[in-house]
């Protein structure tokens, strides 16, 4: 022990003794370590660890597909499978909202609430921190509203009370009773603060309306594997059976199942392990980097590893010495990795907190805990060994004469020369594979941001107005008084034209309402075959606000306003083309809700307008098919979201809206004001991340590619004054000697372009998934990519080219 504590002194007093040198290497690993462990944290909270609940492998979520679209569940579905189902122990039904809390100093706030069956709890086996779970009769219709609140809410904003059992919160206007609150942490199923018992649904609510999420525990019986096995059997024998017994709502719907944890994170996944990997790519290229500059310095000291043999050392003595200041560097660089990671970790929080397109589950920490500290020591002693191995082994086979005889004078060849030159081409290689990837995706991005969302989002403001306490049966009060908001909203000064929509476009956090229908005409088996659509409730000049173009017909008029009036529906371009193909829609009738043509004449809606396809979830996504309804015909939400077109910066007009919203009621709340653009530059987030992060890696790597070849081609230089020296006294023409040192730099950069053009075909099979409208295999990208990195490694090699033609061959021979 005392040898090696000897060899760390003696290692760390060479690195000091050299602290630039040092800072270079230091700095090097940082950048290569703290990128790793910074990714690799990401994906231990999100992929590899296990979720909070007891014995969490047996936690299944079971879904409603039509072909290759994902359903949702009806409660009716639900209520047939908790009843018929053998394989759970429990199955939980539950949906996620906003509610707006009111507190006792009168102030509120917009909070994620779930509302579940009362099973809910039980089935993740989490107990409340004080008072109890929902009773059997509390969700019952007709109860005494009651509620959970998490201990944040709890602290927060009620001071950590312990008699908060039996106190009322107003939640959206209705009193409830607090009968619980949650342990530290608890924000199932992602980020709720409160909790409201699931009544029964039946009433009212056809097996096509799907809007629920459904997940159960599996009994224990058997091997988790057989368990999962015989859920999948007995939940394709109640498909099967559903859809015997109600073809009109459940003809072709299939179920399937994915473990609890897979379904948080199935679509972050692929694009998390691609950045591991290009993480793991830097990584190499900095191991490779400080290598080379290692050997540089090994053969620098060839000398003293032989005097040291000379001595008495064992051969066996300096290769450890040399892993031991190799390894010590590699952990003061992982110091470094380890302030990197912890701020490239915090920036990434702050982006996927500030993106509402994202659901992070609650559990997902992106701290360095001491896993990811593991981590981070473990990568850097390996790198440590591994980059130290470079310039050790070839310390083993010294020659005792010949580097005695020679001083401090290397040479350029042999194994060390080789090895130089093949971390070279390595770096080179890896840098142009994440090279092309960066570029393959800021294409994409460029293509997405061209993308026509069917709408025009410049100009734009929009708001939510939030009815918090309202009474629900009074929908025709709801309806006049949001009609009364729309009316000041549009009568503001600058405001061109204002609309409202329930569901606005490009914001994945809206509530979506998925229906079946049925068109006029129709036989059966073709009903049967019809894909969901997308409900939209908006008012009368909403396609006026957003310029959505008119294609066929009208937009609504104001006799849509009055409930009661004959239903009128527009619809897009999509689905006129997927129901009447070459024929005039107008005319035309819907029944919306059902798979069915026999209805009663007032479930029948006419066609009398077809608009432009509207890019709904995502620019990058298909369009839907859209029908869009008249709001104030059926009120049925408690918040509608407005857009004014204004005619110069839609901000200016913010407070004035305000204003507006207050001065018609009080209790109206005004939440998310923001510019159309605003939303529409947080729905490309996703791209913006990806590219942005692998922009940095090749970036990283190009700048690191370039310093190793300068490096590997200075050293030779360097190495071979003597040489260059002696060409030009006996008269070598200047082009020659240029031409020697240029082609041995290119020929380098040369063969790590083949390579990292074979390393980024690789690649792009995992990026195909991240692109839009781009080819992975993109000729432009690969050329453009490959001709610069030759380029920079051109320069790279020319600085010492030119410093080794101002070689005076009087000094270098004087040196030598």
């Amino acid at each position: 022990m005392r040898t090696y504590l000897q060899d760390v002194r003696y290692s760390c007093r060479l690195l000091l003794q050299r602290p630039g040198f040092t800072a270079v290497l230091v700095l090097t690993l940082g950048i290569g370590i703290g990128a790793t462990t910074a990714i690799f944290g990401v994906v231990h909270a999100a992929l590899l660890r296990p979720l909070p609940y007891s014995d969490p492998d047996r936690l299944m979520v079971s879904q409603s597909w039509r072909g290759p679209n994902q359903l949702g569940v009806s409660w009716l579905d639900y209520a047939d499978w908790k009843e018929r189902t053998k394989s759970f122990e429990e199955l939980v039904c539950y949906f996620e909202s906003e509610v707006h809390v009111a507190f006792k100093d009168g102030g509120g706030e917009k909070l994620g609430a779930s509302t579940a069956t009362r099973n809910l709890f039980g089935a993740l086996r989490v107990e409340p921190l004080l008072g109890r779970v929902f009773l059997p009769q509390e969700a019952m219709p007709g109860a005494a509203p009651v509620a959970i609140l998490s201990h944040d809410l709890w602290s927060k904003h009620f001071g950590s009370d312990p008699k908060i059992l039996g106190r009322q919160v107003l939640v959206e206007g209705g009193s409830h009773v607090v009968v619980g609150v949650m342990p530290p942490g608890f924000k199932f199923p992602s980020k709720s603060d409160l909790w409201t018992p699931l009544e029964p649904l039946e009433g009212g609510n056809p097996r096509s309306l799907r809007g629920l999420n459904v997940f159960g525990r599996l009994k224990p019986d058997g091997s988790l594997k057989q368990a999962r096995e015989q859920a999948k059997a007995d939940m394709d024998r109640l498909a099967g059976q559903l859809a015997a017994e109600y073809p009109e709502s459940n003809e072709g719907v299939r179920m399937s199942l994915i473990p609890l944890s897979e379904f948080w994170v199935k679509d972050l996944r692929p694009s998390v392990l691609l950045l591991l990997g290009a993480c793991c790519f830097l990584l190499l290229i900095a191991c490779s980097n400080v290598a080379n500059l290692l050997l540089a310095r090994a053969t620098s000291r060839q000398r003293e590893m032989s005097v040291r043999t000379a001595l008495g050392a064992s051969r066996s003595r300096i290769v450890r010495q040399l892993l031991t200041e190799s390894v010590v560097l590699s952990l003061f660089g992982g110091l470094a990795g380890l302030l990197i990671a912890s701020w490239g970790t915090q920036v990434l929080a702050r982006v996927i907190a500030d993106s509402r397109s994202l659901q992070v589950p609650y559990w997902v920490d992106l701290g360095l805990d001491g896993t990811v500290l593991a981590f981070a020591v473990g990568v850097s002693v390996l790198v440590g060994l591994l980059f130290g191995l470079a310039p050790a082994l070839p310390a083993v086979r010294v020659n005792l004469l010949e580097n005695l005889k020679e001083g401090t004078r290397g040479s350029t060849g042999g194994k060390s020369g080789r090895l130089r030159h093949l971390f070279a081409v390595a770096e080179v290689a890896l840098a142009l594979t994440l090279l092309v990837g960066a570029g393959l995706l800021g294409k994409s991005l460029v293509q997405l941001w061209q993308v026509d969302p069917g709408f025009s989002p410049d100009r734009l403001l929009t708001l939510k107005v939030r009815l918090p306490f309202y009474d629900a049966t009074d929908r025709p009060g709801r309806a006049a008084l949001f009609q009364e908001v729309h009316r000041r909203l549009e009568a503001l000064p600058g405001v061109v034209a204002a609309g409202a929509n329930s569901s606005l476009p490009l914001t994945g956090e809206e509530v979506w309402t998925r229906l079946d229908f049925a068109a006029e005409g129709q036989s059966q088996e073709q009903i049967d075959l019809n894909p969901q659509t997308n409900l939209q409730r908006i008012s009368p000049s909403y396609f006026q606000a957003m310029k959505i173009p008119l294609l066929q017909g009208r937009f609504f008029d104001n006799r849509t306003t009055v409930p009661g009036a004959p239903k009128e529906v527009i619809v897009n371009k999509g689905l006129a083309e997927l129901l009447w193909p070459g024929q005039n829609p107008l005319g035309r009738r819907l029944n919306l809700g059902k798979r069915t043509l026999a209805a009663e004449e007032k479930a029948w809606s006419t066609v009398v307008g077809v608009v432009g396809d509207v890019k709904h979830r995502a620019v990058s996504s298909d369009t839907d098919l859209d029908v869009y309804v008249s709001f104030f015909q059926s009120p049925s939400f408690d918040a509608l979201t407005l857009v004014m077109r204004t005619r110069g910066e839609p901000t200016g007009i913010a407070a004035a809206a305000r204003s507006a919203v207050s001065s018609v009621s009080p209790e109206l709340l005004v939440e998310d004001v923001q510019t159309m653009e605003q939303i529409v530059d947080k729905s490309l987030w996703h791209a913006r991340l990806w590219g942005l992060l692998f922009g940095t890696f090749s970036v990283v790597a190009l700048l690191l590619a370039a310093v190793g070849i300068y490096g590997v081609m200075s050293y030779n230089v360097s190495q071979r004054t003597r040489e260059i020296g002696l060409r030009a006294a006996l008269g070598a023409d200047p082009r020659a000697v240029a031409r020697l040192i240029l082609g041995q730099g290119l020929k380098m950069a040369g063969v790590g372009i083949a390579l990292g053009l074979l390393g980024a075909l690789t690649l792009s099979r995992f990026l195909s998934s991240l692109l839009y409208q781009v080819n992975a295999l993109d000729p432009a990208t690969y050329l453009v990519n490959a001709l610069a990195l030759g380029l920079i490694a051109a320069v790279a090699t020319w600085i010492p080219m030119n410093r080794a033609l101002r070689i005076d061959p009087v000094i270098a021979l004087k040196n030598e």
